[in-house]
């Protein structure tokens, strides 16, 4: 069994926990996610199973988009409705430019600073387990980009917003500035993925649901990236993860046989030629050294 299965996880759960409900499901041991959601989160969980797993470096840098609703007034430790009070303060009054021209300043590149309750590893420990014994840690900063925000809703010293961002990027710590450059402080309520790249909320389904009638093949899964279908010499060099010379000028493509089966992902090398990055067809199926 192998492709992807787009999950519209629910709130109360771990990415993780999903992930063995899945093998249990399908009597799959090769199973896992792309792109951790946070237990109080719910939506978009990409799962890939069996070689669906071997798609994820290549989705790595898909766009994600996400709905939250902050909460203004109130600081949690760990960001969302869950952790603990830290401080409140009050909420100066806001109108719908105003909050519009702060998340427009957000737009772009921007430096981040991963909350403390994250999956960041630290001298070999995740800093949400430092968190939870009381200790602190000094997290870097790291480069995210905000491609789009807007304002959904405001009422009742609340902001609902969607945002399009890039990989690593904490929305919780997205939220705590927003609040911050209003001039208050501020913590979700809730957050939704709606999107990660060609995968929708829309077409997910609940984890309890899933069958092997829920998979995407590996060719569905795949094909956001730009596709060269080869034949003859070329399908047979293909077939053995062998260097590819074709017309493209994409930095990353797939290539399909001439039954439209996934071959492989080839990247561009700098003479033009394409070199195999992971093969789909029997021996090939795996990382391709050459």
């Amino acid at each position: 069994m192998d492709g992807i299965i787009v999950i519209d996880k629910k709130a109360g759960v771990t990415s993780r926990e999903v992930d063995n409900r899945a093998k249990k499901l399908l009597d799959e041991s090769g199973v896992g996610h792309l792109g951790t959601l946070d237990p109080f989160a719910t939506g978009v969980l990409v799962l890939g199973v069996g070689r669906g797993t071997k798609l994820f470096p290549f989705m790595e840098d898909l766009h994600k988009t996400y709905r939250a609703v902050l909460v203004l007034g109130e600081r949690k430790d760990t960001g969302e409705l869950s952790g603990q009070t830290l401080e409140t303060k009050e909420v100066p009054p806001l109108s719908r430019e105003a909050v519009r021209s702060v998340l427009a300043g957000f737009l772009g590149v921007i430096q981040q600073i991963p909350p403390q309750y994250s999956a960041k590893h630290v001298d070999g420990k995740r800093a949400y387990e430092i968190a939870r014994q009381g200790g602190k840690v000094e997290l870097k900063p790291q480069t995210v980009h905000i491609y789009s925000i807007a304002l959904d809703d405001l009422s009742a010293g609340r902001i609902t917003f969607t945002a399009e961002v890039s990989r690593g990027t904490y929305i919780r710590t997205l939220g705590e500035d927003i609040a911050a450059r209003l001039g208050t402080v501020g913590y979700l309520e809730s957050l939704r993925r709606t999107e990660v790249g060609p995968f929708k909320c829309e077409a997910g389904v609940d984890i309890e649901a899933i069958s092997d009638k829920s998979l995407l093949s590996l060719e569905a899964a795949s094909s956001f990236l730009p596709t060269v279908v080869v034949e003859g010499l070329q399908e047979k060099m293909a077939a053995q993860g062998g260097r590819l010379f074709l017309e493209s000028e994409a930095p990353l493509l797939r290539v399909l046989s001439s039954s439209h089966h996934l071959m492989g992902i080839y990247g561009r090398e700098k003479g033009g030629s394409y070199r195999c990055l992971r093969g789909f067809v029997g021996s090939t199926a795996r990382l391709l050294k050459s």
